[in-house]
């Protein structure tokens, strides 16, 4: 479900007071900005999409710097009305959208940033999935979040603070830190709903959607910060925030695998041969229909799944795909009926594979067509 706490009136009439009454001393003015503007990449001549923008000074600020274009996008109408009240400028486009509707967009992006709106967001896979198919080649995604340490607080009745104090320290209530999933917390008469994700899942995520991290900032106060709002020494104890930059990784420098690299990777699965069944590209490859392979796809029993779970780190990725390790995805099929063996392998048939990819609308499988249809006529018996 999809949360728009800023079009309700009396929330945000409250947020806008607070942001007067603490202009220039909060977290936001003191630390997540200035660390913001650390972390981004070189803006000049780049198209950036802003997810989350809110009123949209981060825009104005960076088309100002040299941005080409930019897209300010936010949930919330009233932010977005505020944007174009305040920053809209030549150049800069806002528009309503949640982060979760990002794939219907039709433009591509050297950059795209959020600050502080992530951790509002249920399917983190998604939306990183998502980010990588809206960035051009070697594109950025920079984002900053609540830090985790935050987010895994579970207020209840008798937690109302996630930390407290010891000899003028901060000691952080962390107990719920491994158990994922939603938070509520009240702000401004309401509840708000956040998503906590552990430092795994967040770097997982990302090198699995084909990000490779180049920086991460877990920043500490500033001289003028602690002096315009003592408090935030506890940043020394806890950190309020953590950025992210990551760039999307170019598909043509994955190393390829020709067939024997191929059989080798497939020969050290840790899973018995009759609990799965190979498919896609490396298929053709194992037929010599192709030379190379990406990656192993393979799809896999039940008791092939809980084999695989017991010898490797399995993530979902999306739909009804899992990431296995840096080059085996698998889908849980059991395909049986659908396959035929091929030396020591099971192999998709090659019958089925032709229909699949006729009913394909991706360019990748149309252009294998003919290749399967040649394959089909040689090997008739």
């Amino acid at each position: 479900m999809k949360q728009n706490i800023y079009d309700n009136e009396d929330f945000f009439k409250q947020y806008e007071e607070l942001r007067v009454e603490e202009k220039g001393k909060n977290a936001n003015d003191l630390i997540e900005i200035p660390n913001f503007r650390r972390i981004m990449p070189d803006v000049k001549d780049k198209t950036i999409l802003d997810l989350g923008c809110g009123y949209g000074e981060s825009d104005k600020y960076y088309k100002q710097l040299g941005a080409k274009y930019i897209l300010g996008t936010d949930i919330s109408s009233k932010m977005i009305e505020k944007a174009n009240e305040q920053n809209k400028e030549n150049g800069i486009d806002y528009k309503v959208l949640a982060m979760e509707d990002i794939s219907n967009l039709d433009k591509k992006f050297d950059i795209i940033m959020s600050s502080l709106a992530f951790h509002y967001i249920k399917d983190f896979d998604k939306l990183i999935s998502d980010c990588n198919k809206l960035l051009n080649k070697d594109g950025f995604l920079v984002f900053s979040q609540e830090h985790p340490l935050i987010t895994s607080i579970k207020f209840t009745e008798n937690v109302k603070k996630g930390h407290t104090m010891i000899d003028n320290k901060y000691f952080g209530l962390f107990s719920d830190y491994n158990i994922l999933g939603e938070r509520k917390k009240e702000w401004f008469g309401g509840d708000v709903i956040k998503y906590h994700r552990n430092f795994e899942k967040i770097i997982n995520t990302l090198i699995n959607n084909g990000f490779t991290i180049e920086k991460i900032l877990e920043p500490l106060p500033s001289e003028k910060a602690i002096e315009s709002n003592p408090k935030y020494v506890n940043q020394y104890d806890r950190p309020f925030f953590l950025f992210v930059r990551a760039r999307k990784i170019d598909e043509l420098k994955i190393k390829r695998m020709n067939k024997e690299q191929l059989k080798k990777l497939i020969d050290s699965l840790k899973i018995d041969k009759e609990e799965y069944t190979i498919l896609s590209s490396s298929g053709l490859v194992l037929r010599d229909i192709y030379d190379s392979a990406g990656d192993l796809d393979i799809a896999v029993t039940q008791k092939g799944f809980e084999q695989l779970k017991q010898n490797y780190y399995v993530t979902h990725k999306e739909n009804d795909w899992y990431r296995v390790s840096d080059n085996i995805e698998c889908v849980l099929d059991d395909m049986k009926d659908k396959r035929e063996k091929l030396g020591d392998y099971y192999l998709q048939d090659i019958n089925d594979y032709y229909e699949y990819l006729k009913s394909s609308n991706r360019k990748k499988d149309k252009l294998r067509i003919p290749l399967v249809e040649d394959y089909i006529k040689r090997h008739k018996s």
